[in-house]
């Protein structure tokens, strides 16, 4: 007797197929590249404008009274002068300052009218009025009173900022306890 073996044949079963499976999981990245050679190198610009900071101040403490004859303009002298960077002081009376620019300037006075009496106040630039800084109080005898402005000009290099008080009819005043003057210039 002979024995048969089914190896294929029609009645025979289909091996079995292994099932598709899902994409595995990604590989870490390999290593970058090299780098390619830099490229040319562009034209250089002009040099930009030099902006270094640039300030100063002066403040009075002193107390003391300021008498001012009709159409008369006095320069007002500070007992104090702040740190500065680009400016100097010249005896404690005016700023100068070292470089042009934009710069924002603030100035305040604090006084007791001795009499009735209107005063202006203003910062001068080489002796011309910065109209920015004008500014007129009216006080009575007796009245403490305030005058501050502030405001943008232009400043010319090496020009000489002071501090001016004026009055068309004449008028004295006592300068108040504490700070009673100020002035700050500030490149803005």
């Amino acid at each position: 007797m002979q024995h048969k073996f089914n190896y294929g044949g029609r009645n025979a079963a289909q091996p079995a197929r292994p099932a598709r499976s899902t994409t595995g999981a990604t590989g870490c990245p390999g290593m970058p590249g090299m780098r390619g050679a830099p490229g040319p190198r562009g034209a250089t610009g002009p040099a930009g404008c030099k902006h270094t900071a640039a300030y100063c101040g002066m403040f009075n403490s002193c107390s003391g009274e300021v008498c001012i004859d009709a159409d008369d303009v006095l320069a007002l002298t500070f007992s104090d002068c702040m740190p500065a960077a680009g400016a100097q002081y010249a005896e404690n009376r005016c700023a100068i300052v070292a470089e042009a620019g934009v710069y924002e300037i603030d100035c305040c006075l604090r006084g007791v009218g001795l009499c009735d009496g209107v005063v202006q106040l203003a910062v001068t630039h080489n002796g011309a009025v910065i109209p920015c800084t004008a500014t007129t109080a009216e006080f009575c005898e007796g009245e403490p009173f305030q005058l501050c402005s502030a405001g943008l000009a232009d400043v010319e290099c090496g020009a000489h900022l002071h501090f001016v008080v004026y009055s068309q009819h004449g008028a004295s005043f006592q300068l108040a306890q504490g700070v009673n003057l100020s002035l700050r210039v500030r490149r803005a």
